[in-house]
């Protein structure tokens, strides 16, 4: 990603912007739904873009042609993206609410994801990821359940996608889906389980009050599955 930045941005810009050396220390897991790699191109994007002096304009327009993901992270905040995602509508800053994610020992390629995707839905025209969702939570109603820290409903395409295609998914899911469950009872302080992205993160979020001993022994077992977990919190929009 950090290449292609270079290259969009020197075309856009009619220019070279010279010779660098860049060292990258990656905390975000690859292939995980996460964002990673777009986060660091928006990075690189905006250093570069004020180390020549480039308009916003060409900032915006360079970050869309590099993905749908790279807008959001200029954006630095809190946002409902459409189309793509690179349509983007920002809104106030969630609280710092407590995430914890998780990924299961394997990653996803997303191009892989939404290639297996379009495979599942284009065989059958009655196929249930092209049922109508107008009864379903939209996302400004899971952005304002989430603002008054309440449980939220709703659901990821391509976990089902994971489950016909990745048989190993099968078992991660069966883990992460009991996670905080007790019979028909939720912990209270889950606000919202589910798949990050195209995966094959998942995430789950909790309310501000939570204990850290609680959150500390979702962390550990998660871990003790053999997952890559971490505990982090929203983000209040600092500028990049």
């Amino acid at each position: 990603m950090l290449y292609k930045a270079f290259e969009v941005l020197e075309n856009a810009a009619g220019h070279t912007c010279g010779h660098w050396k860049i060292h990258l220390k990656k905390t975000i897991p690859t292939q995980s739904g996460l964002g990673g790699g777009s986060a660091d191109a928006a990075v690189l994007l905006r250093f570069l873009c004020r180390r020549f002096g480039l308009d916003p304009h060409t900032e915006w327009s360079v970050a869309k042609r590099l993905g749908a993901d790279v807008p959001f992270f200029l954006l630095c905040g809190t946002a409902i993206g459409e189309e793509n995602g690179s349509a983007l509508s920002p809104l106030p800053p969630l609280p710092a609410l407590p995430v914890l994610l998780v990924q299961p020992p394997y990653a996803m390629s997303t191009a892989k994801m939404y290639e297996q995707y379009d495979q599942m839905v284009s065989r059958s025209p009655n196929h249930p990821l092209r049922e109508d969702r107008s009864d379903q939570q939209t996302a400004q109603d899971v952005y304002m359940a989430l603002a008054q820290q309440l449980p939220v409903i709703s659901r990821n395409d391509f976990e089902e996608v994971a489950l016909t295609y990745y048989p190993e998914y099968r078992v991660f899911h069966s883990f992460f889906s009991r996670l905080g469950e007790d019979g028909m009872h939720r912990d209270p302080a889950i606000l919202l389980k589910r798949m990050s992205g195209s995966g094959s993160a998942h995430y789950v979020v909790f309310k501000a009050d939570t204990d850290p001993s609680v959150l500390a022994r979702y962390e550990s077992l998660c871990r003790d599955a053999g997952c890559w977990a971490t505990l982090t919190r929203f983000s209040r929009g600092d500028v990049v």
